[in-house]
């Protein structure tokens, strides 16, 4: 993890709210995995704009209710290269994630690099928005690019 420092906040404090986020962050894939829309719920901002890989953009509402109607199940999620930034009582969280789902009944790996705002409210971390960007395929060794 790269944390990148707030020169107006206390060092310590900055960290603390760091790992609070993160573990905030760790939570929600949790509970995407296990289907606990309760947790879930709690996790994510009522104002939360999610924009998938594909650049289909949804509310909450609607996003919750692609997984509660099994549009959208997840199966594993890996999150990793991840930084924070807290700005206050906001955090921006960007990385990479492998996401194994089931989208309309079809089996998907999704390879993105995210980029994630969380709002600090009540002493509780809420996602607010969520923008995902697949990385490219990788041609094999001896390929030629199509360029």
């Amino acid at each position: 993890m790269t944390y990148q420092e707030d020169e107006s906040a206390p060092k310590a404090s900055e960290e603390v709210l760091a790992d609070e986020v993160l573990r905030a962050d760790d939570a929600r894939y949790e509970a995407m995995v296990n289907g606990d829309l309760a947790a879930l719920d709690l996790l994510l901002s009522p104002e939360l704009t999610y924009t998938h890989s594909s650049a289909h953009c949804e509310s909450k509402k609607e996003y919750m209710a692609s997984l509660s109607g099994g549009r959208v199940r997840y199966q594993a999620t890996q999150r990793d290269e991840v930084s924070v930034r807290i700005r206050g009582e906001a955090a921006i969280l960007e990385g990479h994630v492998v996401l194994l789902a089931t989208v309309d009944g079809v089996p998907r790996r999704l390879d993105n690099r995210f980029l994630s705002v969380w709002l600090r409210r009540d002493h509780s971390w809420q996602m607010l928005a969520w923008a995902s960007t697949p990385l490219p395929d990788v041609p094999k060794e001896g390929a030629k690019d199509a360029d």
